[in-house]
């Protein structure tokens, strides 16, 4: 179901359970929070804080404040100050919902180091290193205790470490970090499967940018790595949707085209099955797709994604009279070569 049909669908139900049940009801909740994921899917933020704000109220006001229940949506809360710029507020959201998941899940629990992970993400993007490395440094141990040390998970807190200790100055250790993680990653090997493929060759790319003191670059593929994560927080998230592109982009610049045509075809059924196809972004990602199979001399898996580029185009045609020209240029001479 794509996110405009949930929002009108969940905007409905609202009304009607308000009409029946009033306004203050905490079986509003689920569906505030609905609509909450919903809006943040669809960069709606401010409405999307909104909606998490009154669901956060409701099931506080219906005793439920000490309860699993209510850590997502406070945590969802701190994502939505985050991304408006909020920093303060995200802090304060992330902390409420780490101190709830070390409370009823324990401490040492997988679940409160993701926790404990993103509010670590939010103290290095306000440059307070220290804070955050002593966070990473928590989680890998525990990860290490739980998963082993050549886990996939405890390679991305080890990054996370290298990181830290190149932004604050500290290059022997950020290289002696990049050597661990190396011979780690060669020599195991279950890591690819572990991690993921996606994940294998994004942290392959982190450590070449590393070793070529490109911090920006690394911190960049860095977040890209977090992808799996993310998918699980939030299930086909355009968010995820625009990861798996970026990286597709990365592996068509390095000559690798199956493996970009791959993460094209994933980002691009997830955008689909969730946004539709009126948005430009859909159709620049479906040309690169289709140039790519074209590349790979797939010809006719490519006349589909050059398809549905043209059909994107076409929608926008008076704004960017070029770029469809460009893409039906493109799929008729795809299809004359058939």
């Amino acid at each position: 179901m794509k996110f405009l049909d949930i929002v009108i669908a969940e905007e409905s139900s609202l009304r009607e359970k308000e009409e029946r049940a009033g306004t203050d009801d905490h079986e509003l909740a689920p569906t505030l929070e609905k609509l909450g994921y919903a809006y943040h899917a669809l960069n709606r933020f401010h409405d999307a804080q909104e909606s998490y704000e009154r669901a956060l109220r409701l099931r506080l006001a219906a005793g439920q404040g000490d309860t699993a229940e209510i850590i997502p949506c406070i945590h969802a809360l701190g994502l939505m100050h985050r991304l408006q710029g909020n920093y303060p507020a995200a802090e304060m959201h992330y902390k409420h919902a780490l101190t709830l998941t070390e409370q009823l899940a324990g401490e040492s629990s997988v679940d409160t180091c993701i926790r404990r992970n993103y509010l670590a993400g939010l103290f290095y993007a306000m440059k307070r290193y220290d804070e955050a490395n002593e966070l990473i440094n928590r989680s890998a141990e525990i990860y290490t205790s739980k998963l082993g040390v050549s886990h996939s998970t405890v390679t991305l807190c080890l990054l996370a470490q290298a990181l830290i200790a190149f932004r604050t100055g500290q290059k022997a250790k950020g290289d002696k970090l990049v050597s661990q993680i190396s011979t780690s990653m060669q020599e195991n090997l279950d890591f690819k499967e572990a991690a993921g493929e996606a994940n294998d060759e994004i942290l392959k790319f982190v450590l070449l940018q590393l070793r070529q003191d490109k911090l920006e670059d690394a911190e960049a593929l860095f977040r890209f790595a977090l992808v799996r994560e993310a998918n699980i927080l939030w299930p086909n998230h355009p968010l995820v949707a625009k990861n798996l592109r970026r990286l597709g982009d990365l592996n068509r610049s390095m000559n690798h085209l199956e493996r970009a045509a791959e993460l094209y075809r994933q980002s691009l059924e997830m955008y689909m099955s969730t946004m539709g196809i009126a948005d430009p972004e859909i159709a620049t990602l479906a040309e690169s797709f289709g140039q790519v199979l074209i590349q790979l001399n797939k010809r006719k898996e490519a006349v589909w994604p050059m398809k549905v580029a043209v059909d994107v185009r076409e929608m926008f045609q008076e704004i960017e009279p070029e770029q469809y020209q460009r893409a039906k240029n493109t799929l008729d001479k795809l299809n004359s070569s058939l």
